[in-house]
Parts: C-alpha cells; structure tokens; sequence
C-alpha cells in the first residue's frame, strides 16, 4: 500500500481496517479449495494466498531484522541506501 510520508496515521490504520474487513468477509465466504486469479495471471487457491500472505509477514519480519543488523534498506543492499 503506497502511502506518502506525509500521511497521516489515522489514515493508514483506517485503510488497513478497512482491508481485514474486506479479507475476513472473502476468508468466510469461500472454501479453501476455491480459486482465483493472482497478480501473475496464474490460478490459485484461497489456501495458497493465505499461505502466501504468511510467508510475505515473516519474510517482512526478517528484512526489518536485516536491515536493523546491517543498516541497508531496501530492495537491493548496497545500492547508495545506506
């Protein structure tokens, strides 16, 4: 979610509110088989974009984690962001 670094708090939390609403509405209303479309065009289930979504938070855990060890930020370490 790309938000300005002038935003204000209030706003970023009402908008991640407002997406676990619209995520728990989808998680109860399908069957894990169920499947969709993915940002790539594949097909997948509701089961693989919950693991997904799993795997995205603790990898998110590990860069805050690699980037409080080494002090490089960003996608690519070493690339004038330190």
């Amino acid at each position: 979610m790309p938000f300005g670094a002038d935003e204000k708090t209030s706003a970023v939390l009402g908008t991640y509110a407002g997406v676990r609403v619209r995520a728990d509405a989808v998680i109860t209303e399908l069957e894990v088989e169920d499947t969709g479309t993915a940002w790539t065009g594949e097909t997948v289930t509701l089961r693989w974009v919950l693991v997904h979504m799993l795997e995205e938070r603790h990898a998110g855990h590990a860069d805050v984690l690699r980037e409080l060890l080494h002090g490089a930020t960003g996608d690519h370490p070493g690339a004038g962001d330190r």
